[in-house]
């Protein structure tokens, strides 16, 4: 019996974005099931939704006229995959509709992820209680055109076992771009005492280590290098002097500046392991030539980590963690260990086993292709990660409920990295 998630979105939420959901404001999601597909064995509803403090009522759902309830859990205010076992039988070939109500009048009980994207789409909204639908007046401004988060996993015996998987996309190494980020932050002088890449990526790794310190502030930075410094260098950007800089924004830096020197490098997410508050983190990896291996950096704390003096990966060191062999990995600190003191929390993670899965984004071609990229990773308060832009090392096997590709296989992910070249 093989599975099948259907599903629409692609994850891109942007915060503040969201639908509300109450009895004037309902939203219709469509889910197209092929005729393959049947018969179902076992199918599951996954939403993307956040509850607000207080409610109690349940979230009231539609499938094709039959009713369900999603009903009130113990995590508020945060986004978090809720899932719902619906029988089978109540889908049928074709295009299903799924409706999400609200017996309140006000906005205080549920709100569901919407992701801005161009049509054609199959998520509409009704502010008359049904009798109209819109599909490019969603959110709760009423301006949004997307999809919302709504998923289906479907199970049968006439779908296939295996999942397709795409091929990584990797960054062009002649980009112009990189040879002007190399210059202005002088990164061939600050590597050039180092032998090889594993050597010039822990300079670089401390260096991208002290270009500022560790903040939550109002607005998002974008990753493309120059944009990310000037912003986080001046405390402002996008018309406010509170901008952020967190994990993810330094992975990104260093991405950049091993790009930029020539070396090939890629963002690794690390899902949050605690479902009462946000616990995810952010790294990246480097594709060492002289070591022949994927090396794992963290820029946040400037540290990386190695087992009998040999550079570890992220899914080496989990083994090890996994396997009760912690103790030998070593954490090796760079010069800019220290500046942010945020080190327990690594610390936390790769001795408590509480990080069990992570992923590797299908793109790592920030600049050639900025509107294929990650948006806003990390920035909605959420205790699930929600992009499908990432092949999730799923140890646990229940990944593959709510996101397309998820493998058990750690080698589908660590080989190496096929020569990017931009086309003139």
């Amino acid at each position: 019996m093989g599975s099948r998630l259907i599903h629409d979105d692609e994850g891109r939420v942007l915060e503040h974005q969201y639908e509300e959901i109450s009895r004037f404001s309902i939203a219709r999601k469509l889910l197209k099931l092929e005729p393959g597909d049947f018969p179902l064995e076992r199918s599951k509803l996954c939403l993307f939704v956040a509850e607000y403090d207080g409610n109690t009522l349940p979230l009231e759902i539609f499938i094709n006229g039959t009713r369900y309830e999603l009903h009130s859990g113990e995590t508020k205010r945060l986004f978090h995959w809720r899932q719902l076992e619906v029988d089978p039988a109540d889908w049928i070939p074709g295009l299903n509709v799924v409706e999400l109500r609200s017996s309140e009048l006000a906005h205080c009980t549920w709100m569901m992820a919407v992701e801005n994207r161009p049509g054609p789409l199959r998520s509409q909204k009704s502010f008359d209680e049904g009798v109209s639908w819109q599909d490019g007046r969603l959110g709760v401004n009423y301006t949004v055109q997307g999809e919302y988060l709504i998923r289906l996993l479907v199970e049968g015996p006439s779908i296939p076992k295996e999942r397709d998987y795409p091929q990584l996309v990797f960054q062009s190494l002649n980009h112009p771009a990189l040879a002007r980020f190399s210059q202005s932050e002088q990164l061939h002088e600050i590597t050039k005492a180092a032998e090889g890449d594993y050597g010039k990526a822990v300079l670089l790794c401390s260096w991208a280590g002290k270009q500022w310190r560790y903040t939550y502030g109002t607005v998002y930075t974008p990753f493309f290098l120059p944009t990310l410094l000037h912003w986080r260098r001046n405390e402002r950007g996008h018309g406010s002097g509170s901008v952020r800089g967190y994990c993810v924004h330094y992975a990104h830096l260093l991405i950049q500046a091993c790009w930029a020197i020539g070396i090939q490098a890629r963002g690794i997410a690390l899902p949050p392991y605690d479902k009462t508050k946000g616990s995810g983190h952010f790294v990246m990896e480097a594709f060492c030539r002289d070591q022949d291996k994927w090396v794992m950096f963290d820029a946040n704390y400037d540290l990386h980590l190695r087992k009998d003096g040999v550079p570890l990966h992220t899914a080496e060191w989990m083994a090890l963690r996994n396997r009760g062999d912690s103790n030998r990995i070593e954490v090796v600190r760079g010069t800019s260990f220290g500046f942010n003191d945020k080190f327990d929390f690594f610390l936390d993670h790769l001795h408590t086993a509480r990080y069990e899965n992570f992923a590797v984004p299908l793109r790592s071609d920030l600049l050639d292709r900025p509107d294929l990229y990650l948006v806003h990773h990390g920035a909605i308060p959420a205790v699930d990660y929600h992009e499908t832009q990432f092949i999730y090392y799923d140890v646990s096997g229940t990944l593959e409920e709510r996101f397309p590709y998820a493998t058990k296989d750690a080698n589908r992910l660590y080989a190496a990295p096929h020569v990017a070249i931009r086309s003139e």
